[in-house]
């Protein structure tokens, strides 16, 4: 497969199971879910970080921050040692919205995988990983 038809495919393959996801947890957009998921899995990051990790503005990564707080998804929590340093902080009810959003769906997807499969399936996600998930400063 050329790189073109590679790109196409991820694509594909991205937007699927970007509407899955999607219609399986209409209530929290899937950018939402992305601030969610990488204070779950990093801990406490500034909006700055979590902007730079997921590609946004910092004032539209604020304006998420915000709504997901009013629904008490995420809190705000200043720093101990400079209190003019704000961290994002999923919340349990963050976390566990997460997981139940999307832990059906992932984990019946995954259920039906043969072993060959799971390993192909784990191998790609490290690639993906590197490819989407790094700090644009990593590269």
């Amino acid at each position: 497969m050329d790189d073109r038809s590679l790109g196409d495919s991820l694509e594909q393959v991205i937007s699927v199971l970007a509407r899955r996801l999607k219609q399986c947890s209409p209530q929290v957009s899937s950018a939402q879910k992305s601030v969610i998921g990488q204070l779950s899995s990093r801990g406490p990051m500034t909006v700055s970080q979590l902007a730079r990790a997921l590609g946004v503005a910092p004032p539209t990564m604020t304006r998420m921050i915000d709504s997901l707080e009013e629904r008490s998804l995420v809190r705000r929590a200043r720093d101990k040692r400079d209190r003019r340093v704000v961290y994002a902080v999923a919340t349990r009810e963050g976390s566990s919205l997460l997981n139940s959003a999307d832990g059906g769906v992932i984990n019946s997807l995954v259920d039906n995988l043969s072993e060959s499969e799971k390993s192909q399936a784990a191998a790609a996600l490290d690639t993906l990983n590197r490819l989407f998930c790094r700090e644009p400063s990593e590269s």
